[in-house]
């Protein structure tokens, strides 16, 4: 493997040649890079017809096709030139005159008349055009195709090739064709792919984000729903054995609003919601329920373990200091639990645990109600 300075290796440079994007905003990175490739096969395929004409004798009849490889090595740089659009037109035309001149040529039996559709293929992965002029095209192409069939019919080809001539004519076209037709639909397949699997990855983002409260970076009610359905299912298919539900709600929050202002409760939200997330790990999942709410969810604990360690939270809350303009702020919170029986609805469940909780704001705050 040959090596530049810096250890650029030749393969990679070469590909990043051919993947060049195009400046233009009109136009696709993925039309141009499949155009190049069609176009380097084009050059192969030219140059061997070529050689064959100039080998068999026919050397006048080898003009045509090394004029097609001159202007395919035009088109070819064309790509480069934010001129895509106007090279897939020229591609198009210049296989139109070869595939004519080699009819007229050599006849039916050229194997040529396939180019057309390669054509139809290309007319579809490489135009930007609306759907109905790209039907408008194959069906124009397909109608071409007859006539030149018929056109054969009545006509005697200019030259007639030998046997071993006309037996590599049609190897060159069938290796042409097939690899033009297979390099495309790879890359449309690989393009298609990856837009594919970009989507879902977005999908999935936005799905995510949708289940996240904006503030505190924890669920959000519609979040925390979901997961603690799925839990629920679970319970009832045995797969856990216990799931307790707690709620939790800031002591005098409206004071905090009120004394120090909105900005300084959403930092309170902000960093309880972070050490809330912290707490919480390996044993269950929080989210915001609302406001100054949230709601934990505990599978495979029961209310009394559940209790022991709402009791830690809650000293771990008290001992949270929140700093906001020099002020150092401690908050407490209340907490309601209830477990979670599948003869009663989920719904229930949760208005048991609101309960609990307010009775706890009852019985003077910042305690855990069980």
């Amino acid at each position: 493997m040959f090596h530049f300075k810096g250890d650029i290796n030749v393969k990679v440079l070469f590909a990043d040649f051919l993947f060049k994007d195009v400046k233009s905003e009109n136009e696709t990175k993925r039309i141009a890079v499949l155009l190049r490739l069609n176009i380097m096969i084009m050059w192969s395929y030219y140059f061997l017809l070529t050689a064959t004409y100039l080998l068999s004798g026919h050397r006048t009849e080898a003009f045509i096709p090394a004029v097609c490889l001159a202007l395919f090595i035009l088109i070819f740089c064309m790509t480069y030139q934010d001129a895509t659009r106007t090279a897939v037109l020229l591609s198009h035309l210049v296989t139109l005159f070869w595939i004519l001149a080699a009819v007229r040529m050599i006849g039916w039996d050229s194997g040529v008349q396939h180019l057309i559709f390669v054509l139809i293929m290309m007319g579809f992965l490489m135009s930007m055009t609306a759907l109905k002029w790209k039907v408008l095209y194959a069906f124009s192409l397909c109608a071409l195709r007859l006539v030149l069939y018929f056109y054969t019919l009545n006509r005697t080809p200019i030259i007639t090739l030998s046997p071993t001539t006309s037996i590599l004519c049609q190897i060159i076209n069938t290796c042409a064709i097939c690899s033009i037709i297979t390099v495309s639909l790879c890359l449309y397949n690989r393009d298609s792919l990856d837009m594919e699997q970009k989507l879902i990855a977005y999908n999935e983002k936005l799905h995510k984000l949708a289940l996240l409260d904006p503030l505190t970076g924890l669920y959000n009610r519609r979040g925390i729903r979901e997961y603690l359905e799925t839990k629920a299912a679970e319970y009832q298919q045995e797969k856990i054995h216990n799931l307790c539900l707690v709620i939790g709600d800031i002591d005098y929050f409206k004071h905090i609003n009120d004394q120090y202002g909105h900005e300084c409760g959403d930092l309170v939200l902000k960093e309880l919601g972070a050490l809330l997330d912290t707490l919480m790990q390996g044993k269950g999942r929080v989210g915001r329920w609302g406001g100054e709410e949230f709601l934990f969810v505990l599978p495979s604990m029961n209310g009394d373990e559940a209790c022991v360690l709402f009791q830690n939270i809650r000293t771990a809350i008290r001992c949270l200091n929140i700093t906001y303009q020099e002020e150092s702020i401690n908050v407490t919170l209340t907490f309601g639990i209830a477990e979670y029986d599948c003869r009663e609805s989920l719904d229930y469940t949760i208005d048991d645990a609101d309960k609990k909780l307010y009775l706890g704001k009852e019985m003077g705050r910042n305690r855990v109600v069980y």
